[in-house]
């Protein structure tokens, strides 16, 4: 949709004319083609065994919550829709992701009733997709849009920065927008924390001007540091292949266990 302008120039066009482009996006055949599918599969589904087994509906699911990349971790994403989200010892309980935390609560109560069974999880479920779909197609037409439009709609409701850095797309807005080098990857957690904090203020993201003042920063310095690769996904590249965390550590230090 946008192919063709620079990062900057790309950024000012999704602002001034973001509804419009959405909804045009949302009218193509191909995506309505599998938001049908998504809705007569989802009715057949009644416990997350049959989910999971079902590769092309989980990863509709899964996109929609930004997780794509875990579809082969069925360990996981088992115990995210089984185990019971608030318990001290659940996994979901451990994790300082958000995604995964909302994830498990959207959809561990196959007990007392089938997620799929409720029109409002389908349709926030499509509406998700829908966006997260929307938000790659212009990652791929100028880079670091998709990163951009993701930490507008999420960081507002940050309320610490501890929230931010748990989100490795945040994580990376946040070490980009404030031109640190990629280096500051490789410190401890408690010391990119400290730094963090001293230089993030999470009033400038309630503010629209501030945050699209600081995003216009962003998908600048983001063009500069990652070029024309608008096909790469940095926020899946945080995780390892093996189905590991090793690129989410690395980023955030080895203490991820922390609660935020």
């Amino acid at each position: 949709m946008l192919v063709g302008l620079s990062a900057p120039q790309a950024w000012s066009v999704v602002q001034r004319q973001g509804a419009a482009l959405e909804a045009r996006f949302a009218t193509q055949a191909t995506l309505t083609r599998e938001i049908d599918r998504f809705r007569e599969r989802a009715a057949a589904i009644t416990d997350p065994e049959a989910l999971l087994k079902d590769r092309r509906t989980l990863q509709f699911m899964l996109e929609s919550y930004g997780l794509e990349s875990e579809i082969n971790k069925t360990a996981i994403l088992r115990k995210l829709m089984t185990q019971n989200p608030d318990a001290e010892g659940s996994l979901a309980n451990q994790m300082t992701d958000q995604r995964y935390r909302q994830f498990a609560r959207d959809f561990s109560g196959w007990d007392a009733q089938v997620p799929f069974r409720k029109a409002a999880a389908i349709g926030n479920i499509i509406e998700r997709w829908q966006t997260a779909r929307y938000e790659k197609q212009l990652g791929q037409d100028a880079p670091g849009l998709r990163e951009a439009l993701y930490f507008q709609r999420n960081a507002p409701g940050a309320t610490s920065v501890l929230q931010l850095m748990s989100d490795p797309a945040l994580a990376l807005v946040l070490r980009v927008g404030l031109g640190l080098p990629q280096q500051f990857a490789g410190l401890e957690f408690d010391q990119q924390r400290t730094i963090l904090e001293k230089r993030v203020d999470l009033e400038v993201f309630k503010d629209p001007r501030r945050l699209d003042a600081f995003l216009r920063r962003f998908v600048i310095r983001y063009e500069a540091e990652f070029g024309g690769a608008t096909n790469s996904n940095p926020v899946a590249g945080l995780f390892s292949g093996d189905g590991g965390t090793g690129g989410l550590y690395s980023l955030l230090g080895a203490t991820l266990n922390r609660r935020v």
